[in-house]
């Protein structure tokens, strides 16, 4: 599998779509009650399927951001600390 770089925006894009499909199931559960609709019959086995592993590639981008977010840090970290010590010399 290849490792795609995502910013930003693109994380955005998913979660408006994750978004999109929660308000479409929400809108089926409302007009479900509302019209006093018992049961629909759905397969479900594949979407739990595509769940769980959406769930589990959501956890893997956490830490892979996560990750990155503390090399930054350090990288950060490690020029203020030049900069208010100045630079070493290499002699």
């Amino acid at each position: 599998m290849t490792l795609i770089p995502y910013q930003a925006d693109q994380f955005d894009r998913l979660a408006l779509r994750f978004l999109d499909l929660a308000a479409l199931f929400r809108e089926i559960a409302r007009r479900t009650r509302d019209e006093r609709i018992e049961q629909v019959a759905v397969h479900d086995k594949k979407a739990n399927e595509w769940i769980a592993k959406l769930e589990f590639w959501a956890e893997e981008a956490r830490q892979r951001f996560e990750l990155a977010a503390m090399r930054n840090l350090g990288a950060k970290k490690a020029k203020e600390l030049l900069a208010e010590n100045g630079t070493p010399n290499s002699e």
